[in-house]
């Protein structure tokens, strides 16, 4: 299922917040900078962020920052991901719905993730990975099929110069 809203990003550079738009689906969490027209499409990300090999935490107010309902999505031990990302939500009611969306998928394995798409993301083509990311793909062919994937079921990132 596929979760989306705005939330505040905390820079990795300045450490200054930004709402973006972001979108939760297949196990990658894509923020997307506001858009330059009304009606445009998200479709071309500046960040798409692994949530199945983070450790999605609750930081206190005053520990990290003053703000409240912030979430830490820190990689797990062993990630190839190693950038910790601050989110804020716009409410406690907000972070209640994506607290739990984003522990989710949590060590769940994507069985249908196209072959391309850690290349494209490690190779900072967010858009192409994006793109990659919505079309299930199996046995080489892309498929209308749902996904499918594996796990217990509990519980990246390119910068651009607007220090995202």
């Amino acid at each position: 299922s596929t979760k989306e809203g705005f939330l505040y990003k905390q820079g990795a550079k300045r450490k200054n917040w930004k709402r973006r738009f972001f979108r939760l689906e297949r196990g990658h969490l894509a923020y997307f900078a506001p858009r330059e027209r009304k009606g445009a499409e998200y479709d071309n990300p500046l960040g798409i962020v692994n949530v199945t090999s983070c450790v999605v935490e609750r930081v206190a107010p005053g520990t990290v920052t003053t703000r409240d309902n912030v979430l830490r999505l820190r990689p797990s031990a062993g990630a190839a991901d190693v950038r910790v990302f601050y989110i804020q939500a716009e409410s406690a009611a907000a972070l209640a719905e994506w607290a739990p969306a984003l522990r989710a998928w949590h060590s769940v394995t994507v069985l249908d993730m196209h072959p391309d798409f850690s290349t494209a993301l490690r190779a900072g083509d967010t858009r192409r990975a994006y793109r990659l990311l919505r079309t299930p793909y199996v046995l080489g062919q892309p498929t209308n099929f749902v996904h499918a994937v594996s796990g217990d079921g509990d519980d990246d990132d390119d910068d651009d110069d607007d220090d995202d």
